[in-house]
């Protein structure tokens, strides 16, 4: 364990020293940045959190989402069922509307969508990032694109 510890001490500083190139940052930043598996819907319930100004250092917050091109993020759903024996379907719409509490607290930084379906991207994949002067987040389709007025109709 002292080995872990003393190799954690020097690989830490080391991190923290990455450079990125102006070309890896422009790819970066151009690409569309989709993250599939988020915890982050367990702290919602609490009443008082706020996706923009989060409590703790978590791994997702909107400023993050900003800093690292986010375009659309995947919700875990999960009920321990340690935690919650028999309230798993209670508990489970509990953390699906605390999802839309968070979207509908931060209508100019993200937004629910149901679909992939949009113009941009032909074949299978289809997505249309709707970018404003904050951040960019996942927009689906036209109906939703003109309800919101972040968006080109």
């Amino acid at each position: 364990m002292k080995t872990l510890a003393v190799l954690l001490l020097f690989a830490i500083p080391t991190l923290a020293q990455v450079h990125v190139t102006p070309q890896a940052k422009a790819i970066h930043d151009s690409a569309i940045v989709i993250d599939t598996h988020a915890d982050t819907t367990q702290f919602f319930l609490d009443p008082n959190f706020d996706l923009a100004k989060p409590p703790l250092d978590l791994h997702l917050d909107l400023n993050k989402a900003k800093q690292g091109n986010l375009g659309a993020e995947f919700f875990s759903i999960w009920v321990e069922p340690t935690l919650y024996p028999g309230q798993y379907a209670h508990r489970t719409l509990q953390l699906i509307d605390s999802v839309y509490q968070q979207a509908r607290k931060h209508p100019d930084k993200m937004m629910m969508a149901f679909s992939v379906a949009g113009p941009t991207f032909p074949s299978t994949v289809k997505w249309w990032s709707c970018w404003n002067e904050r951040t960019a987040w996942s927009v689906p389709g036209p109906k939703a694109r003109s309800a919101w007025s972040g968006c080109p109709s």
